[in-house]
């Protein structure tokens, strides 16, 4: 009897462990899943929860037949610390970590750790502990229960890409537009306030004929909700993952949620124009939700530590027990315990992904027939992929957020060569910006954050880059107002009715459109 009743309660307290990656893999609310992992990410995590729950199991039984008093004040202590460990409200401690800062590292744990060693010392707490443990086991069976109906009710045509919209004959009498967002890409350190071991020679080189805006601020903080307002031209106060094929977003003053899909954006009025659109990005699974607002569409998927996963089923295994004992050892944004090789893993994984984006971009620009193409590059989002002294590629650890600058910078030009060479740069309009600029508060406490990330990340702030080259211009323009890029789509838009045709225009048109220069949306960088 006791033996059943000692499983119930590790397979309980094995659940509870591993309680927020059940929360991210069995809600299709919360992410956009990775191409075709969503199942094999869900077998490999009740695998785990097995697993942990016979090991626990395992220990209780030894522990028990050992009926040293000693022993079972240690699994006491063991059994609570972790379960406060896994249930603590990490997400409420931040207020707190901000507060204090690094004490926070000692308070925090050091609370945990006294409460563990009092409820070992007192059996009843323990007892009260192993209760709470069968309360709450008929959870087990609603986790197990959604994973296996997963299996049999999971829709592939959800997480499969949609046929894009079928090419219309070319428009000659319409410029061809390129629009290249670098995620992540800060106006400040890219230019004004740039450090003097940075190289940019191709953004000096867009710059030197573009209006090049010094004021431009982008819709928010966030990509989930800046690239919406971005393409649809309306504010976005919030965007919320809805499975893995739509987008809610609350537009700003609007009530209620409304589907991304179903939205007008540059590109839906650019296909009524008689306009082939592309599109080449990553984060948002663009070729799911858009699909039929676009001629040509390759994304790649969101890189997070849940899902960049390993290709076996022992490696995801591993890989989701790393996450979730870094997960749960954090305080904050502070990590406890951090594993080299999850990292690893990551940038890995975000180089591959940086050199399919490119290789597709260059496919994109050199395709005679697409008159509007839109490149979402990852770069110079973290973590970094690029060592700037070697001008390669680099998986190392101290590499920073400018070695990722200069990767940008690299790429930037790859796409012009790529025009350049299909002989389109000339005629074309080229609009470079970003979706936000760097934000020091989201990595500042990462395991990846570099000594010359802290040095050089207070030059940080809130504007991103805004340049845009005419058919022909060869002179810069410069243009100090302040406004935000959620204007971006109604401005292309009046390029390709060609009442905006040279940079003068293009400020002209600013000035009578702008009404908004940092967004609502933008809190500390």
């Amino acid at each position: 009897m006791n033996a059943g009743r000692d499983f119930v309660i590790a397979l309980s307290f094995a659940n509870l462990w591993f309680g927020r990656l059940w929360l991210t893999l069995l809600s299709d609310e919360l992410v956009y899943p990775r191409k075709g992992s969503i199942v094999p990410n869900r077998v490999a995590l009740l695998l785990n929860v097995l697993l942990m729950a016979a090991m626990c199991w395992l220990a209780m039984r030894v522990v028990r037949q050992s009926g040293s008093a000693r022993g079972l004040k240690a699994a006491r202590f063991a059994v609570v610390l972790l379960l406060l460990a896994s249930l603590r409200p990490v997400e409420m401690e931040a207020p707190l970590v901000e507060w204090m800062g690094r004490s926070a590292m000692v308070l925090i744990p050091g609370l945990i750790l006294l409460l563990a060693w009092a409820c070992a010392q007192r059996p009843r707490a323990a007892h009260a502990t192993a209760i709470l443990l069968l309360v709450l086991s008929p959870f087990v069976a609603v986790t197990f229960g959604r994973v296996v109906l997963s299996m049999f009710t999971a829709d592939p045509a959800r997480v499969a890409d949609r046929p894009a919209a079928p090419p219309v004959p070319p428009r000659p009498e319409y410029p061809k537009v390129v629009w290249v967002i670098f995620d992540e890409l800060d106006e400040a350190l890219a230019f004004d306030k740039r450090p003097p071991s940075v190289a940019l020679p191709e953004f000096d080189r867009l710059r030197a004929q573009t209006l090049a805006a010094s004021q431009a601020f982008p819709p928010s903080q966030s990509t989930v909700s800046s690239l919406p307002a971005l393409l649809t031209g309306r504010l976005v106060a919030q965007g919320y993952f809805h499975g893995p094929d739509e987008l809610l977003i609350d537009f700003h003053g609007a009530d209620g949620k409304v589907k991304w899909s179903a939205q007008p954006s540059l590109f839906s009025v650019a296909r009524a124009m008689g306009i082939n659109g592309a599109v080449v990005g990553w984060y948002h699974p663009y070729c799911r939700v858009l699909a039929s607002q676009f001629t040509s569409c390759f994304w790649d998927e969101l890189m997070d530590s849940t899902f960049v996963l390993p290709e076996t089923l022992a490696g995801r295994m591993l890989f989701q027990a790393a996450t979730i004992l870094e997960e749960t050892t954090r305080i904050g944004n502070l990590r406890l315990v951090e594993f080299d090789w999850v990292t690893q893993r990551q940038r890995n994984d975000k180089r591959r992904q940086h050199q399919v984006l490119m290789e597709q971009a260059r496919i994109a620009l050199q395709r005679p027939e697409l008159g509007l193409v839109l490149v979402h590059l990852s770069v110079p989002h973290p973590p970094a992929i690029y060592d700037r002294v070697k001008g390669d590629y680099a998986l190392r650890s101290g590499l920073s957020y400018l070695d990722n600058l200069v990767l940008a910078d690299r790429a930037l030009g790859e796409l012009r060569r790529a025009l350049e060479e299909s002989g389109t740069w000339e005629r074309s309009v080229v609009l470079v910006t970003a979706d936000h600029g760097w934000r020091r508060r989201t990595w500042e406490r990462r395991r990846d954050w570099s000594d010359e990330d802290e040095q050089w990340s207070h030059r940080a702030g809130y504007r991103v880059p805004f340049l845009l080259k005419m058919p022909g211009q060869a002179a810069p323009v410069s243009y100090d107002q302040p406004f935000n890029t959620v204007l971006t789509s109604g401005l292309l838009l009046a390029v390709l009715r060609g009442e905006v045709d040279d940079a003068t225009a293009a400020a002209t048109w600013l000035d009578g459109h702008r009404s908004l220069g940092r967004s609502p949306y933008i809190h500390d960088p």
